[in-house]
C-alpha cells in the first residue's frame, strides 16, 4: 500500500514521542520504505549533531548557517552583531548557539580574540533561547556551556578575572541543568584550564579528580545496558 514518504522536516513536525499508534506506524514505514527510513536516519544525525532530544529543533541544524552568515555578514563589527544577537529574536535559536560554539572552538588556538567574540555572541543568543520551546534544563546546558566556553577564551586573552566570573555562572546554571556527564565534565575541563594557568594547580586536579570520578560512576551505571545491547547486536548477527 502506498504512502506518502517522509523527509526529515515533516518527520521532525510529525513526530510523536508519546503516541503509542504513531511510533508503531512510524517503525513499520522504516522497516519497509527506504526513503522514510533514511529520512529518521537523517533526522537523528541532525538532533546528535544538535545534541538536543526534541525532533522539532532538528531542522535548525540546516537553518543555523543561513543564520550565522546574516549575523556576521550583515553586522560590520563586533558590537553592532552583540546587539543584533541581543535583540533580534531571529538569532535566538538553538542551531545558532551551537554553531557560533563550534566555530569559536575551532579558532580558539589560532585566533583568541575571533573565538571570543563569537564565544560572545554564542553566550548572547543562548541568554535568550525559549525554555518553554527548548526544555528549561537543556537551556540551562547550552547556557552554562555558552558561559564556559567564553571563559576559556577569555583564558587565552589573559583576563582571568573575566573568565572566573564566567565560569562562576555556568557553574550556577549547571545546577538547574540535565546534570548530564558530558555538559559538567566539559565545564569542569575548561575550568581546569583556567586554575592551572592562574598557578591553581591542586583545585585543577581535584576537579579533574572529580570528573574522572563521575565519568566512571556513569560508566558503571551503563555497563548492564551496554551489556544487552551487545547481546542483542550478536543475536541479530547469528539470526
Amino acid at each position: 500500500m502506498s504512502h506518502t514518504h517522509y523527509t526529515p522536516f515533516t518527520l521532525a513536525l510529525d513526530f510523536d514521542g508519546q503516541n503509542k499508534r504513531f511510533l508503531s506506524r512510524l517503525k513499520e514505514r522504516a522497516d519497509s520504505c527506504s526513503r522514510c527510513r533514511s529520512a529518521l536516519r537523517e533526522l537523528r544525525g541532525w538532533l546528535t549533531a544538535l545534541d538536543h532530544p526534541d525532533p522539532l529543533v532538528g531542522p535548525e541544524f540546516v537553518t543555523r548557517h543561513g543564520l550565522f552568515k546574516e549575523l556576521l555578514a550583515d553586522h560590520p563589527s563586533h558590537e553592532v552583531r552583540l546587539r543584533a544577537a541581543d535583540t533580534n529574536a531571529l538569532f535566538h535559536q538553538w542551531g545558532l548557539v551551537r554553531l557560533l560554539l563550534e566555530e569559536s572552538k575551532s579558532c580558539r588556538e589560532v585566533n583568541p580574540l575571533l573565538s571570543a567574540e563569537l564565544a560572545e555572541l554564542s553566550l548572547i543568543a543562548a541568554e535568550h533561547l525559549e525554555p518553554h520551546y527548548y526544555d528549561p534544563a537543556h537551556v540551562a546546558d547550552a547556557q552554562a556551556q555558552a558561559s564556559a566556553n567564553y571563559g576559556d577564551a577569555l583564558r587565552l586573552l589573559e583576563r582571568s578575572q573575566a573568565a572566573r566570573r564566567q565560569f562562576a555562572s555556568a557553574n550556577g546554571r549547571l545546577e538547574i541543568g540535565t546534570g548530564r556527564t558530558k555538559i559538567l565534565s566539559e565545564v569542569a575541563r575548561l575550568e581546569a584550564r583556567l586554575l592551572h594557568s592562574i598557578g591553581r594547580h591542586e583545585e585543577a586536579h581535584r576537579l579533574l579528580e572529580r570528573t574522572l570520578a563521575a565519568h566512571e560512576e556513569e560508566s558503571e551505571r551503563s555497563r548492564p545496558l551496554l551489556h544487552f545491547l551487545l547481546e542483542a547486536r550478536d543475536d541479530d548477527a547469528n539470526g
